[in-house]
């Protein structure tokens, strides 16, 4: 055995493949390691050290995926080199052990594939010595981690995967069917990372993926950024378990195979065939009688002429010898097995199904089956560029009268038409995937436009490119790796270059969206350009492949080239035609993108920003006026993209200056010189249009307390065709603007500093802070509420005029509405004084309409969403009436939901009306929603409702807290709704989602977590933690004394003028209606970052008669943690509930409670005997996992019988 792995390491050793691959994976690593622009798996917080423990442990486990093919290569070329290289009569015939053969040349490969993973740890060494790294990001090398993760991710790996592509080569001999086998492991990883996005599923995903990605997020997902930085993932749970599985199952797959294999020619077949008489074989082997086949006649063709027919035969030929092919076949199997999976569950973010829209469809299959299209382009333009050649008739077809333009247009058209067989049968795949699951509404021009035009065009490309790189190479292998290394390098030289104008990079074109309200709308000009300029491209691609093809024995590139020389000059016309297209369309590409717009790229727009700070930071916080009244007058023209606006405003110098000049910030989505601005006898004393800012001279001072009248005027008009749609908010059906993009802004605005601390360190800039600290005496910030520093409460009204089909909505009282000239006008004004936010919206809607109370009650949405209609007027319906019972009026006479397209994905509040996505509730499947299940279309509803006071009532001052007054009192509003109209399991699964948040977002903290009271845009924190603190507030001092403590912040603070409430204040009200004896519970939960470890470590009962005695063990530890999630342990002194549960539903986590008791807490291990009135089936300690718990689900156990 030994002289077979020596072979196998000398003979490794001294290929420069070896080298080339371990020089790859050490160049891709170093280079994620020491840049921003360059990724390898997840993005990792700006606080976590690129070097660190973790980082070593993701970067190891994320190649061995991109290694996969390297593993592939070296087992393959091992377990078939005797074959190929037709020794293997020889070899197998020599006095050798099939033992010492098989695992001696497995143990060669597999110790040589180990090398280049070890180019991961160099990688991430060399990383930190690139003069372009930024040392700040970079901690000391933790060895023990660079080891570990090589045993359990590197060796492992290429264990398991070696295992089974050296199986498969050595026992079928072909080396397609390894790589299949290899395209079948991406498959389970592909299925294992569908299975985890459903809480419950996790642990199946964790287990069943063979790279143990999905294993090491679940025992990583909740460590803090002081965890992450020191320590490397726990080798324990899930992960042990994987890791074990996966060894023991490619053990057990080796020793299979071995068992089978033999020292034959032919390679195994799954059932060996019987063994036959002798007789029959002697009979079989003897010369038959030949059949005759009818005389035909053939016409010889023109020599080195084209023929149609000629054409028509290869094409056909070619074609079929694809389709028909077995690996073809298995390839595209396995895609649609990957795709199933994909197609099968459609969820939203809390695992509730969602509808199967066509380009959700569409978007699951490039998703599922691209990296397959891939494979194929990649693995079939070598086979047809090589198929003479490999079947030994090259010199036969090279000495024919077939032309060499008629044999390589044969190869092109042949591989797109196997390609778009591939695409028809994914579009009935969708199809029927829509049927299925009953939603009927196929959008059939969608999936032609995507997948047999935009799809096939793309397609093209990579074949023209893959066709040019095997002409020039003229080595198949050496082709494949270098098509593959130009994808690479095509996916990862754009962030590093920090350019995005798609004429100048590779196949890019400008994003689209398609959306049900809207079709391809403002993207239809650039698709269509963008497609015609790259696909001229592929024909200049074409012919210079066309140029370079071999036929003959050219062996030299200098007789190639020659050679190449004659066909250019014949293909001259077809060359300049595709040449003259190529350049006309780049220049109106050019044209529309960089003459009639601007492009400015990321790296000019990070200028843009540093310059605007340095120039222009000196005047932030000087004293201006603020609005107070608007009088709108807006003509959106949806078809032309054109939007007009005049406004008339009222400002007031509320500070104590006299102001001698008015500063402006200029929108972003207005071009300067569009935006105009008339001051009364002012002077414009500073333009500065390429940062947007301009300081106007008044003629006379503005005093404290005056007014002015200012006239306003914006227009943003589509011009030509943009290298990306920048403005989506105007469109076709579905415009959804707000004023803060069409009006300008007073004073110095830091949101347009740069806003990445890791990127504020490399241009110099000083640490951005966020928000201003939490301080109640510091009135210069709670001068300033959070949304916007130039205004507080105003009044507005507004006119719309849209085009005669479309509805236009602003928010407010509806006054009137006319037709005029061939337009549609509305006029809206505003019932109560308002935050200066809001949006206008305008679309072809169907109207929903009810009335509760003296409020009416709308819904505009696009007809063919009308699904979840009924379910959001219901929602508001009972927000409002739980809202006006526990808070106070509302008021508004209007509660409107508009549609808007999926550009974005949100839900948003503002006064009386609430944009709603496309993409999110009106999609969403409750047609089977079981117990427990989440409807996220009413809590999203219940959400934005609740901002109609937590938000547009009570709104906290610009600093740190800001948020937890709208978005955490609005969470804790929408759940108690919720909770009314659905019952406590509802809470179960919520909380347990809003659990995972929290803790996966506080390890990605970019700069340093904060307690609930002090978060700062930190949605985490004020979201998803905020929901759980909220909940667990009420379980433990009640609901009635919660809202009593709400409702006095909204008594006290309601529409207040400055200084603005802060968190302080809100703390203040909840001590004022919390008992003395959990007063503990307002430090744990707004003051500080307060953990707990509950675990019910075992749990037995016995039968008593009728009764049930259940003895709970449980361990329960408290800790607290500081910004970067560093623990230290706190004393116990809590009431925590423990709880006895009966068998559950099926969906659900617990059943019936026999018992719920609320304890006291002070030492470490407890132990609880309890009497039950049924059998128990659960027991736990805090088993609703209302506290924060870093291990939640260790708070409840199966309760076994002693």
């Amino acid at each position: 055995m030994w002289t077979f792995i020596q072979y196998e390491l000398n003979f490794w050793l001294r290929r420069p493949m070896l080298w080339v691959f371990f020089a790859l994976v050490t160049v891709m690593v170093g280079g994620a390691v020491s840049s921003d622009f360059i990724t390898i798996g997840g993005t990792t917080a700006d606080t976590v050290y690129r070097n660190a423990p973790t980082a070593i442990q993701d970067f190891y486990a994320v190649m061995g995926i991109i290694t996969l093919l390297m593993v592939t290569a070296f087992m393959n070329s091992t377990a078939n080199r005797d074959i190929s290289s037709g020794m293997s009569a020889l070899v197998f015939s020599s006095p050798i052990r099939e033992r010492d053969y098989f695992f001696g040349k497995f143990i060669g490969a597999f110790l040589i594939a180990c090398i280049p993973m070890l180019g991961t740890s160099l990688g991430i060494l060399l990383g930190p010595l690139m003069p372009w790294a930024d040392s700040a990001r970079f901690t000391s090398v933790f060895w023990g981690a660079h080891l570990q993760s090589f045993l359990i991710f590197g060796i492992a790996n290429t264990l398991i995967m070696g295992v089974l592509v050296y199986g498969l080569a050595v026992t079928f001999r072909n080396t397609m069917v390894s790589f299949v086998g290899a395209m079948v492991i991406l498959v389970m990883v592909s299925i294992s990372s569908g299975i985890g996005s459903n809480l419950d599923n996790q642990w199946i995903a964790a287990l069943s993926d063979p790279f143990g990605l999905t294993a090491l997020d679940q025992v990583s997902r909740f460590l803090s950024i002081d965890e992450q930085n020191t320590i490397t993932a726990p080798f324990e749970s899930w992960l042990l378990w994987n890791r074990l599985g996966w060894m023991a199952l490619s053990f057990a797959i080796m020793g299979l195979l071995y068992w089978r294999f033999s020292f034959t020619e032919s390679g195994w077949t799954f059932f060996r065939r019987k063994k036959r008489s002798d007789a029959s074989e002697i009979a079989e082997s003897q010369p038959q009688a030949p059949g005759y086949a009818p005389m035909r006649n053939f016409t010889a063709p023109v020599a080195a002429g084209f023929s149609w027919t000629a054409l028509f035969s290869m094409v056909r030929f070619q074609t079929v010898s694809i389709l028909r092919n077995q690996v073809f076949l298995i390839i595209l199997l396995i895609g649609l097995i990957n795709l199933g999976g994909n197609l099968t569950f459609f969820y939203d973010w809390y695992g509730t199904p969602v509808y199967p829209t066509s380009y959700s469809v569409i978007d699951r299959i490039a998703g599922g089956f691209y990296i397959f299209m891939i494979a194929i382009i990649v693995f079939y333009t070598g086979v047809l560029v090589w198929k003479e050649r490999d079947a030994g008739i090259s010199d036969m077809l090279d000495a024919s009268a077939v032309s060499t333009g008629t044999i390589f247009v044969s190869k092109f058209i042949a591989m797109m038409l196997a390609l778009a067989a591939v695409q028809i049968v994914l579009i009935l795949a969708g199809i029927i995937t829509q049927l299925l699951s009953g939603y009927p509404q196929i959008d059939f021009t969608h999936y032609v436009v995507e997948l047999l035009i935009m799809d096939m065009l793309t397609f093209a490309q990579l074949v023209a490119v893959a066709l040019l790189i095997h002409t020039l190479v003229n080595n198949r292998y050496v082709g494949y790796f270098v098509f593959v290394a130009v994808l690479v390098a095509r996916a990862s030289l754009q962030g590093a270059l920090r350019t995005e104008f798609n004429m100048f990079m590779l196949w890019n074109q400008p994003s689209r969206i398609f959306s049900d309200m809207n079709g391809y709308g403002p993207f239809v000009p650039g698709m269509v350009w963008f497609n015609l300029y790259w696909a001229f491209f592929a024909g200049l691609l074409l012919i210079a492949a066309y140029a370079f093809f071999v036929r003959g024995h050219h062996s030299r590139f200098s007789d190639r080239l020659t050679e190449a020389g004659r066909r250019f000059r014949k293909a001259r016309i077809p060359a300049l035609a595709l040449f003259t297209a190529f350049l006309a369309s780049g220049g109106w590409i050019y044209y529309n993108t960089a003459v009639l717009n601007t492009y400015i790229s990321s790296k000019e727009m990070e200028q843009i920003q540093l310059n605007y700070e340095l120039t222009y930071k000196q005047y932030e916080g000087i004293a201006q006026p603020r609005w107070v009244h608007f009088d709108y007058e807006i003509d959106i023209h949806p078809y032309e993209r054109a939007l007009f606006v005049r406004a008339s405003a009222v400002i007031v110098n509320k500070s104590e200056a006299a102001l001698d000049s008015l500063h402006f910030t200029l929108p972003g989505s207005v071009r300067p010189e569009n935006m105009l601005i008339d001051i009364p006898g002012a002077t414009l004393a500073l333009d500065d249009a390429r940062h947007g800012y301009r300081i106007y001279t008044l003629g006379q001072p503005l005093m404290p307390g005056d007014s002015l009248h200012i006239q306003l005027r914006s227009e943003i008009v589509t011009r030509g065709f943009e290298n990306e749609v920048s403005f989506t908010s105007l469109t076709q059906n579905g415009s959804f603007f707000n004023n803060f993009d069409i009006m300008p802004f007073f004073g110095y605005q830091s949101g347009y500093e740069v806003q990445s601390p890791t990127r504020r360190a490399r241009l110099g800039l000083p640490e951005r802070a966020r928000m201003p600290v939490l301080d109640e005496n510091d009135l210069v910030s709670r001068a300033n509420h959070y949304v916007s520093g130039d205004s507080d409460w105003i009044t507005m009204r507004a006119v719309l005029s849209t085009a005669e089909d479309q509805i236009a909505v602003a928010p407010g009282s509806l006054k009137r509405e006319w037709t005029q000239d061939g337009r549609r006008y509305f006029e809206y004004e505003l019932d109560h004084k308002a935050l200066n936010f809001y949006a206008f919206m305008s679309a072809r809607y169907e109207v929903a309409r009810e009335r509760w109370n003296e409020v009416d009650i709308e819904v505009y949405y696009a007809p063919r969403h009308s699904m979840n209609v009924p379910n959001m007027l219901s929602s508001i319906r009972k927000s409002l009436e739980y809202y006006t019972t526990h808070f106070g009026p509302y008021h508004h006479t209007q509660a409107r939901i508009i549609q808007f397209p999926r550009y974005s994905s949100f839900a948003q509040a503002f006064p009386g009306t609430m944009p709603y996505s496309e993409g999110i509730g009106f999609i969403s499947d409750l047609r089977n929603l079981g117990p427990g299940d989440i409807d996220p279309v009413f809590y999203v509803v219940a959400h934005e409702m609740a901002h109609q006071y937590w938000a547009h009532q009570v709104i906290g001052a610009r600093m740190q807290g800001a948020e937890m007054l709208s978005e955490t009192f609005s969470q804790y509003a929408a759940l108690m709704v919720m909770e009314q109209a659905f019952g406590r399991e509802q809470m179960d699964k919520f909380l347990r989602h809003e659990t995972n948040s929290y803790l996966r977002g506080r390890g990605r903290e970019r700069i340093a977590e904060r307690p609930l009271m002090q978060a700062e845009e930190q949605s985490y924190i004020y979201y998803n933690k905020g929901s759980i603190v909220m909940y667990y507030l009420k379980e433990m001092i009640g609901e009635e004394n919660v809202n009593r403590a709400l409702r006095s912040l909204i008594d006290t603070y309601g529409y207040q003028e400055p200084p603005y409430p802060t968190t302080l204040s809100a703390v203040r009200a909840f001590r004022e209606v919390t008992p003395d004896s959990l007063q503990y519970l307002i430090e744990d939960l707004f003051e500080t970052i307060t953990f707990f470890s509950n675990t019910a470590v075992s749990a037995e009962f016995e039968q008593d008669g009728d009764e049930y005695i259940v003895t709970l063990t449980t361990r329960t530890e408290k800790f607290r943690a500081d910004s970067l999630g560093v623990l230290a342990p706190v004393p116990l002194n809590d009431f925590i509930d423990i709880g006895i549960f009966a068998r559950p539903e099926q969906g659900l986590r617990l059943g019936e409670a026999l018992l719920m008791e609320r304890v006291h807490i002070t030492q470490e291990e407890n132990t609880f005997v309890r009497r039950v009135s049924a059998e128990p089936r659960t027991a736990g300690i805090d088993p609703w996992n209302v506290l924060i718990d870093r291990q939640p689900e260790t708070n409840t156990r199966r309760v076994t019988r002693r």
